[in-house]
């Protein structure tokens, strides 16, 4: 196995983000059909149970893997490219990926692809795309009872709304909060922009550190920051994705949670690891380290045009994220949020 697939991860992420930083119409659908390959080889890796890009492509194109006569091995394949989301699969391989693998294929047409295409508005196609998701993540979005009756009536946006799609460990959530993030940017509504913002930045730790989806779940936060996030102003302040930050925040929630199954405070499943590592962002492990994963908050409008609503909100966000921090990395920990920082929050609501 060569260098190039030893760190094909390592390269991924880095690839995207120089695709990213093109800025333009063109880097834009580089991107997401980066995306789209990466999450079709990781769904490819999860179905085979293998590890490597030489390991799928010698189960799906054995032929194309040999040796000479002189013994010299060979392998004239695109697969270290389709793990990197670098080459376009054609149809003939997606189908032969399918018959081998059934049900890899169907990765390809998922919502979040849809919910992530700029290049039309969201708002008139918000209930189709909502309806194609599982049903946990439309329970947050619909009134269950109605739901259960194949009714689709809409609750009305909440704190607790945000919380129970941000809880759920799947792509789902997070093409559930792009959805309703847009529709928010596009028509004039009360729902919380910033608080929406929030809500999918927390989703997305979710979904790259606890879920199924986690081996591309830095590539799909990587799009969702440079494209989705930019989208959002209300006052004049917006959630803004830092992908150092994020993947800090990634490995401290990696940490926290091994911490608590070594105390064997975590079922050791699935669903524990989720409930565990929600618990840790909703601030049941305390106030300090439920501020370690706020987000960047920054203005997207000139000091001066700003509200004091969105002064308020970018600086309470970092300034208690830095403490969290702080608190953390001396060895402190603590539940409540001390009289400094509220005198500093106070003294900013009161300017």
């Amino acid at each position: 196995m060569d260098n190039q697939e030893d760190d094909w991860r390592t390269r991924r992420l880095h690839e995207v983000l120089d695709t990213l930083r093109q800025d333009d119409v063109d880097g834009t659908f580089k991107a997401l059909r980066s995306l789209r390959i990466i999450v079709w080889f990781e769904r490819l890796l999860t179905l085979s149970g293998e590890k490597t890009a030489y390991a799928v492509g010698k189960l799906i194109q054995p032929e194309v893997y040999g040796k000479t006569k002189n013994g010299t091995i060979y392998r004239h394949n695109l697969w270290p490219k389709y793990a990197r989301g670098k080459h376009l699969p054609h149809k003939a391989l997606i189908e032969r990926a399918e018959q081998k693998f059934p049900g890899s294929s169907t990765i390809l047409d998922h919502v979040i692809f849809e919910a992530l295409d700029l290049s039309r508005p969201i708002s008139q196609s918000t209930s189709r795309l909502l309806q194609r998701l599982r049903f946990e993540v439309q329970a947050a979005v619909y009134e269950e009872a109605m739901l259960k009756l194949d009714l689709f009536v809409r609750k009305n946006f909440s704190f607790e709304m945000i919380d129970e799609i941000s809880s759920c460990a799947h792509i789902d959530a997070v093409a559930a909060f792009v959805i309703l993030y847009r529709e928010a940017c596009e028509v004039e509504t009360i729902a919380p922009i910033f608080s929406l913002g929030e809500g999918l930045y927390r989703n997305l730790l979710v979904v790259a550190v606890m879920s199924l989806n986690a081996p591309f779940g830095k590539e799909l936060a990587a799009v969702v920051g440079q494209y989705v996030f930019a989208l959002g102003s209300r006052g004049g302040c917006r959630v803004r994705l830092d992908i150092k930050l994020f993947q800090k925040q990634c490995n401290a929630l990696e940490l926290l949670i091994d911490y608590l199954y070594r105390r064997k405070r975590v079922s050791p499943t699935a669903e524990g690891y989720c409930e565990a590592g929600h618990d840790i962002l909703l601030g049941m492990l305390g106030q300090s380290i439920s501020h370690l994963f706020l987000p960047s908050a920054e203005y997207s409008l000139p000091i001066e045009c700003v509200t004091k609503e969105a002064r308020v909100c970018v600086e309470t966000t970092n300034n208690l994220r830095t403490w969290a921090w702080q608190t953390t990395m001396s060895g402190r920990h603590s539940n409540v949020v001390p009289d400094s920082i509220i005198d500093e929050l106070l003294k900013l609501g009161n300017a």
